[in-house]
């Protein structure tokens, strides 16, 4: 997915030529230090972000899977060959600004995100559901996509005149699809299983298919002045 990222920056650099700001300082390098901490997927999280006018600013992140490299893997973790990573999109309208944008002013905005996490993993010795009956296999390969969008309210604040702290809080849908392939041994189960703990993140590729869950966002990035 890194092309999704390349792609998404292709766009940032591309509608400077197009926009006019009322700052010559709008391009901002970007770091998500909350998502080096993720509990299921650390990732160093990096990016971009161009103020399009006073008001509109356009930014976009890639994740690179830091587990076994910042964060040690856990040997009793159920998921093998684990690899991942993310990509995020963010259009931002900022609110009650003067004519001029004041680096000492706090910056109130609304921002609609898209974001996409393509996982790869294998489990042994386990079960999934797809309805109405329960199969238990001996290893499988799972493909596991997630995306969504969410609507976000935050508020940007400049530290100083080069790094600026970005708060945020949201709201949004999480659309997740789990593909089940290279099965060994899959076979019907005689009493089935009871989707005890269907609702948990870690369980998801329990259910083969589609699956929708509320997404939240809450938390803060730093920014960087670069030009």
């Amino acid at each position: 997915m890194k092309f999704l990222f390349l792609i998404a920056c292709g766009i940032v650099i591309s509608v400077n030529a197009f926009c006019q700001p009322d700052s010559t300082r709008t391009w901002q390098v970007r770091l998500a230090p909350l998502s080096i901490i993720d509990p299921r997927t650390p990732a160093l999280q990096v990016g971009l972000q161009k103020r399009l006018s006073r008001r509109l600013a356009f930014s976009a992140e890639y994740g690179l899977a830091s587990l076994g490299w910042l964060q040690p893997k856990n040997s009793k973790s159920p998921w093998h060959n684990f690899r991942y990573q993310k990509v995020r999109t963010e259009v931002k309208y900022f609110l009650g600004l003067k004519k001029e944008i004041d680096f000492k002013q706090l910056q109130p905005y609304v921002s609609v995100e898209t974001f996409l996490l393509p996982q790869n993993y294998t489990k042994q010795n386990d079960y999934f559901w797809r309805d109405p009956v329960s199969y238990h296999y001996d290893f499988s390969k799972i493909q596991k996509t997630v995306w969504g969008n969410c609507l976000k309210i935050g508020l940007e604040s400049n530290i100083n005149r080069n790094w600026v702290m970005d708060f945020y809080w949201g709201l949004g849908v999480r659309s997740i699809f789990i593909k089940h392939h290279r099965l060994v041994n899959l076979r019907p189960e005689e009493e089935p299983y009871m989707l005890k703990e269907w609702f948990s993140g870690d369980d998801k590729d329990k259910i083969a298919g589609w699956q929708q869950t509320l997404h939240v966002a809450l938390g803060f990035k730093l920014g960087y002045y670069i030009w």
